[in-house]
């Protein structure tokens, strides 16, 4: 599984590239902008799909009832094909959002899937006070109010927290590898270049 989001990863940032050419707007901005620039348009557009996806399992033993995402579009009703493309989306984003941070392929490869016990260490979500496994909606929803924070604190400061950011893109990568983890997933990871505007 871990070499289908290698081959997913690298296929990503190969195709989107934060540049001059790309966006015309980073040639006047320095380094560090620039960095803030990729990561805020990443933010941006995990936020544009993140409310079409209701129908992920809740826990993992039931990932298996999920594989209906991996079906060719055209067998999927309207509802289905706007959650897939957007969980799609969502996975493109993120791994855009690892090689902005500086995680490289060769990292990625070396990723292991987590133990519940580790995620819930990854991903800190509580109910009722109590440490839980956090879902695939828990980690978006856990990357978006983290990744906000630290990029509202750059514009504060003017300077960006590298470190803690690369920390967080670890931690939902991590996640989302063990969210998708079952035979059905390299299909639906071949799927990626569906929804990019670059193929």
């Amino acid at each position: 599984m871990e070499n289908a989001f290698v081959n997913a990863f690298e296929y990503v940032n190969s195709k989107y590239e934060f540049n001059k050419e790309n966006y015309p707007v980073i040639k006047n901005l320095t380094e560090e902008q620039a960095l803030i620039f990729s990561l805020k348009h990443g933010l941006l557009h995990v936020l544009k799909s993140v409310n079409k996806i209701d129908d992920v399992p809740f826990e993992k033993i039931s990932i298996r009832n999920f594989q209906w995402i991996a079906q060719p579009d055209e067998k999927l009703g309207a509802i289905p094909l706007m959650q897939k493309i957007a969980t799609l989306k969502i996975l493109v984003n993120i791994m855009s959002l690892a090689n902005a941070i500086g995680i490289t392929k060769e990292q990625v490869a070396e990723f292991e899937i987590s133990t519940d016990e580790e995620l819930i260490m990854l991903i800190p979500v509580k109910n009722i006070g109590a440490p839980i496994i956090p879902t695939f909606i828990d980690t978006i929803q856990y990357l978006i109010e983290s990744l906000a924070s630290f990029l509202e604190r750059a514009d504060h400061e003017n300077q960006l927290n590298k470190k803690c950011v690369a920390d967080l893109i670890k931690r939902v990568f991590l996640s989302i590898m063990y969210w998708f983890d079952d035979f059905w997933v390299p299909d639906f990871l071949s799927q990626i270049p569906n929804v990019m505007k670059s193929k």
